[in-house]
């Protein structure tokens, strides 16, 4: 059975239609015998950990986190399959991060009718919620990219002629965010010129929200203990970042571990300045041992990602992230861009804050510290200066890699609403042309990396 809901264009509240949904969201959504196996979940793809921070966060029993857990996983594929099927009528979808689980499928036009028919084969058709909006993810993603291509000519001083004054004033200095359960775009500019929202939305033919504040890439010069694996220190002249990931060439065997693009690079910190590609050939060290160079790094469009080389046969990589120090998290794959799903849990492992945990907010993300940024991920977890480059993981697969959040508070936390952004590991990996490490990966073909089989152009080389 599924039920309707409207988006409204405000994004603020969703109206719920119907005496009946009214009365099902009073009860839990406890899972059946069979919700494991429906999805091929498994005790290895649900670590005891994750599920113990999902039940006490939710206030459910640690076999409901479980459940949930598989419903997630499902949702994703679901979601895959969605935006192929009906390209120019889905909305967006999410999970609820509060209360009952549900999954909320939206449509511009017949919703109550497809959802139906994809209930016929989900395999947890009861958590199936319909909702209509005003705007497909293709139109949101058009307006997307042209407020970010926008933002561009504002950020080089050469803004459009009948850019309006509002959107003038912020010269480019603004994040961009699309909302799936608002049904527009989220503008965060510091300062916010009055009117911002008003005039957007005017421009670009979708809802638009603004608000005061802005991420900035996060590195900072605190200090941290050594081991090359994901969620540790990555040491450069100036300052640190954390490590997200290790890999490996898969022409070569040569072994990298990969971090953010943005660290190590000289920008202002406090702006929306974009971050330049300078860093190739600088040197990354571990508890004051060199651990190679960066080959390889982007920070544009929907990548903030570098590579380092191992240029030392003392060193060896573990195919882990550094979660807790009784939990070396063993990774098993990538999670395709297209299977995450708004309201999936998350967790991020960095060094300033360590590990935290979250929600995915949006799908489609651009940073302004990014050229022609695009599709980056926002979350809710806690991110600050020194956890740029960190991993960000769900169970046992690579997610992303951290790359920047909104500002500290005075006390040195995450300030309440606090959101981070990060890149997708399967963009990350696929520009940097590297293969995850897992515990299946064969052994190194090499014990030095000197070999440069293709060339950088700024330097350095990319295998």
């Amino acid at each position: 059975m599924t039920n309707s809901v409207e988006v409204g264009r405000s994004g603020a509240t969703a109206m719920l239609v119907g005496a009946v949904l009214t009365a099902l969201l009073t009860f839990s959504i406890l899972p059946s015998s069979s919700g494991a196996s429906e999805t091929g979940g498994t005790d290895k793809e649900r670590n005891p950990d994750d599920v113990a921070w999902l039940a006490q966060d939710l206030e459910i029993s640690e076999d409901e986190a479980r459940w949930r857990m598989d419903v997630e996983v499902a949702a994703g594929e679901l979601q895959a399959q969605l935006l192929a099927q009906w390209p120019d009528s889905l909305a967006g979808m999410w999970l609820s991060t509060e209360g009952p689980t549900t999954l909320t499928v939206a449509f511009t036009e017949n919703a109550d009718n497809n959802v139906a028919e994809i209930a016929e084969d989900f395999a947890y058709p009861d958590v199936l919620r319909a909702a209509t909006a005003a705007h497909s993810i293709s139109e949101l993603e058009a307006a997307f990219s042209r407020v970010v291509d926008e933002r561009g000519q504002a950020q080089r001083g050469q803004a459009p002629t009948d850019l309006p004054a509002a959107m003038r004033q912020t010269e480019g200095r603004f994040d961009v965010t699309l909302d799936e359960r608002g049904n527009g775009l989220i503008l965060q500019a510091d300062p916010r010129p009055p009117g911002l929202a008003r005039a957007a939305s005017r421009r670009y033919g979708v809802p638009v929200t603004a608000n005061s504040d802005v991420t900035i890439p996060t590195c900072t010069r605190d200090d941290c203990r050594f081991s090359m694996r994901g969620g540790l220190r990555l040491s450069f002249a100036t300052s640190y970042c954390s490590s997200a990931f290790t890999a490996y060439g898969a022409a070569t065997g040569n072994r990298f571990i990969v971090s953010a693009g943005h660290c190590g690079n000289s920008y202002p910190t406090t702006t929306c300045a974009i971050v330049p590609e300078n860093e190739s050939g600088s040197a990354r060290s571990n508890g004051g041992s060199a651990y190679g160079t960066v080959t390889g790094e982007f920070v544009r469009e929907n990548v903030d990602a570098e590579r380092i080389i191992r240029s030392s046969s003392s060193w060896t990589e573990a195919p882990v992230v550094w979660v807790e120090s009784n939990d070396q998290r063993t990774m098993s794959a990538i999670l395709p861009y297209n299977n995450i799903v708004v309201g999936m849990q998350v967790g991020k492992s960095g060094v300033r804050t360590g590990t935290t945990r979250g929600y995915i907010t949006s799908r489609s993300v651009a940073p302004c510290y990014v050229a022609n940024s695009y599709g980056f991920l926002q979350a809710d977890y806690c991110a600050l200066p020194g956890d740029s480059g960190g991993a960000v993981f769900r169970n046992n697969e690579a997610v992303g890699i951290n790359s920047g959040g909104t500002r500290e508070d005075p006390a040195g936390g995450c300030t309440s609403g606090h959101r981070s952004m990060f890149g997708s590991a399967e963009h990350a990996f696929s520009r940097l042309n590297l293969t995850l490490l897992t515990s299946s990966t064969p052994p190194p073909t090499t014990t030095t990396t000197t070999t440069c089989l293709i060339p950088d152009p700024r330097g350095g080389c990319f295998l």
